[in-house]
């Protein structure tokens, strides 16, 4: 299943123009991450550094797609839920979650799973916001000359 997740990706990457197979890709993408064993798949998938760019990229298109953003913060809420206390996959989460929303066009995305409904701002998705700020940042230092 790992190969054929990674097969969709790519083939949505190398057919950019493809808005069918873009929008079929990523629902499937988005139906898959709402199972834990899905989410569970594309977590062990993250390990992988030729598909990570793609599952990352994945997660980013469904940010940027206006239809798709309710249903991704649910997604990365029960990633939250999930993951917060869990000491063995918490850290590979937090990692993943901060290569999603390192770009600041996504971070309203973040914005809306970072406050408590007591107004407080959850630890988790703070480490995520700096993780995903410093990541930014030193990508913008990187490819300054």
């Amino acid at each position: 299943m790992r190969k054929a997740v990674d097969q969709w990706l790519t083939d949505v990457e190398s057919r950019p123009a493809d808005e069918p197979l873009r929008r079929q890709t990523l629902g499937s993408f988005l139906a898959l991450v709402s199972s834990d064993e899905g989410t569970d798949l594309i977590l062990h998938n993250t390990r992988d550094t030729e598909a990570r760019p793609r599952i990352i990229h994945a997660w980013q298109k469904l940010l940027s797609t206006d239809d798709a953003v309710d249903a991704v913060v649910t997604q990365l809420s029960r990633r939250h839920e999930r993951f917060q206390e869990d000491p063995d996959r918490r850290e590979a989460v937090v990692d993943v979650l901060a290569d999603i929303f390192a770009p600041p066009s996504l971070r309203p995305g973040l914005d809306r799973l970072m406050v408590t409904e007591e107004a407080a701002i959850h630890p988790f998705w703070r480490e995520v916001l700096v993780l995903a700020a410093n990541r930014y940042q030193a990508s913008k230092e990187a490819s300054t000359p």
